[in-house]
């Protein structure tokens, strides 16, 4: 994220940058992340969850690798249905819910456009002075 005098420049990986204008925010707010005091008690539910459902998932593919009369193609079907549950947890677990997790406060901006923005940094509050400072 830039700070100019005139606008704010978002970069994002896998999208084009985003630019506001300061004069079309309307609000911005400091809120606490519930994630980040649910953090553990959700690390440990994972973890027993990937326990309960990995040796069913690994018995699972074991016995669909032994069918010895089943083409490639099924046997690769089976194996990857079996293996969708472990693989979607984990992709959610650690692409939405693991990189927002360490900041304890979130900035929640809204623009005039009713876009809500919501970025987890170390320090809103400097951000949300940077912002009046600059609007003045």
């Amino acid at each position: 994220m830039l700070l100019t005098p005139e606008k704010i420049i978002i970069y994002r990986h896998l999208f084009r940058s985003l630019v506001l204008r300061k004069e079309d925010i309307v609000q911005t707010s400091v809120s606490k992340n519930k994630g980040n005091s649910l953090r553990w008690p959700l690390r440990l539910l994972v973890l027993v969850a990937l326990a309960i459902q990995l040796p069913h998932t690994v018995e699972s593919i074991t016995r669909d690798l032994q069918m010895e009369a089943a083409p490639v193609f099924i046997k690769l079907s089976s194996v990857m249905t079996d293996f969708w549950i472990v693989a979607y947890v984990l992709v959610i677990y650690f692409y939405i819910f693991e990189p927002t997790v360490p900041y304890q406060q979130i900035l929640k901006i809204t623009t005039r456009s009713n876009l809500n923005l919501e970025f987890y940094t170390e320090e809103p509050e400097e951000l949300v002075s940077a912002f009046k400072n600059e609007n003045e």
